[in-house]
């Protein structure tokens, strides 16, 4: 999943991570690093704006994560957390060893990704004996916990479009942003081409700077904690879990005839016609994403409520700070 890169401090980490690798690709033309030695992690040390100050964490650990994914480890408090890069389990394949898109085994260009998809999935009608619908949904909100592209925007922090307005055509390469990769749709594609659409808008990743003075192969940037920590529910800052908390330990809900829903939201996030369908506001900006994913969001809302009442009936000395997070805890515990 991906997202835009909204907030200042994420452009600014984006930007160091940026001037990162140009610093890399200039030491790569002059010889000076090798692709073999940033495939195998072997880096140049960064000096001054490139190195990262490590999170400021308290002596005595604490016992419940925090929101943006800093002093979880101890030894590398700044593993996990917000706005650093996937890692890897082998090199990438990177065609100049830094960013570059890979070629193939023959050296040429790799076929158009929407041609092999559609080659490799078929499109049909195939029920599972095993499996029903959620537990994609499930798969799509863990996800959702823990990974979030952030792609690269225009200097207002609007989105980059790679096609035109129409979406019948790849945009010039004269007219790209130069974080486009659009992806051409054949005018044959079983799927698209009853829309007239002859492109698939991709932008990509915003580069995230490394955390221990060290540079190296592009690295792209997770927008959420990499943490199981149900940022999705509670957010990854305090500014924003402040805006979904409620009195008594609660989250915020909207009461709909009785029914705890998660509470409405006033920003940009529902593609409706008409303007009246209701808008819910979550720790991400997926819970209006489709109507299964909007379920589970509702689910975790109100299993945090339900805990946090039955937990101050049973500890009613608890101050609602603590018992708030000690209900946080159980829910992240239950998924």
């Amino acid at each position: 999943m991906f997202t835009r890169a909204v907030g200042s401090k994420a452009q600014e980490l984006g930007r160091i991570g940026f001037l990162s690798l140009l610093l890399v690709q200039e030491l790569k033309s002059r010889e000076a690093i090798s692709a073999e030695d940033l495939g195998s992690g072997i880096h140049r040390n960064a000096e001054g704006s490139f190195c990262l100050p490590p999170p400021l964490c308290p002596r005595k650990p604490s016992k419940y994560r925090n929101l943006d994914g800093t002093c979880n480890n101890s030894k590398n408090p700044s593993w996990g957390a917000i706005f650093t890069g996937f890692e890897r389990l082998l090199p990438p394949e990177y065609r100049d060893g830094t960013w570059a898109f890979r070629l193939s085994v023959t050296n040429g260009i790799l076929p158009n990704s929407r041609a092999v998809s559609n080659a490799v999935i078929l499109d049909g009608h195939y029920p599972s004996r095993s499996h029903n619908a959620m537990f994609t949904q499930f798969g799509q909100f863990i996800t959702h916990d823990i990974s979030s592209g952030v792609v690269f925007t225009t200097g207002n922090d609007s989105a980059i479009s790679c096609c035109s307005k129409d979406g019948q055509d790849v945009l010039p390469l004269e007219l790209q942003h130069w974080a486009c990769a659009a992806i051409s749709i054949s005018p044959k594609d079983p799927f698209y081409s009853q829309f007239n659409r002859r492109c698939i808008n991709f932008v990509r990743g915003v580069l995230a700077p490394s955390h221990d003075c060290l540079i190296g192969y592009a690295k792209q940037m997770n927008g959420v904690s990499h943490f199981l920590d149900l940022s999705h529910i509670y957010g990854n800052s305090e500014e924003k879990l402040a805006s979904l908390r409620a009195p008594g330990g609660l989250l915020k809900t909207f009461d709909d005839f009785g029914r705890e829903l998660p509470p409405l939201t006033k920003e940009n996030q529902c593609l409706t016609s008409n303007n009246v369908s209701p808008c819910f506001d979550s720790g991400d900006n997926h819970a209006n994403q489709i109507l299964s994913l909007t379920a589970l969001h509702t689910l975790f809302t109100r299993e945090h409520n339900r805990i946090a009442r039955a937990l101050y009936k049973l500890n009613p000395h608890l101050d609602e700070e603590a018992l708030f997070f000690e209900t946080r805890r159980i829910v992240q515990a239950d998924l």
